[in-house]
């Protein structure tokens, strides 16, 4: 499970710094590779991905991509940090 852990942190990572956008890459999020990979992450190391997805110094729009492949559950609490930070720049 270290070698699939590893992998889904290192794609999300790769998506907070801008290796991988929407523009850049349309394909890679189009599929549902990435929303399961979000979700499986977020089951084996929740603390993990939150802690990142909170991280500012990530663009809050990446943050935002990631978060909302997130469960409802997951995501609401980051959606509205987000939407917050939006509205005080």
């Amino acid at each position: 499970m270290s070698d699939e852990l590893d992998g889904l942190k290192a794609t999300v990572m790769r998506v907070l710094r801008g290796e991988l956008t929407e523009e850049s890459n349309p394909a890679f999020f189009e599929d549902d590779v990435f929303f399961i990979g979000v979700r499986r992450l977020e089951q084996l190391d929740r603390e993990w991905l939150m802690s990142n997805l909170r991280d500012r110094t990530y663009h809050r729009d990446a943050r935002g991509l990631v978060a909302i492949q997130m469960t409802n559950e997951g995501h609401k609490e980051l959606i509205v940090e987000l939407f917050a930070e939006r509205a005080a720049n």
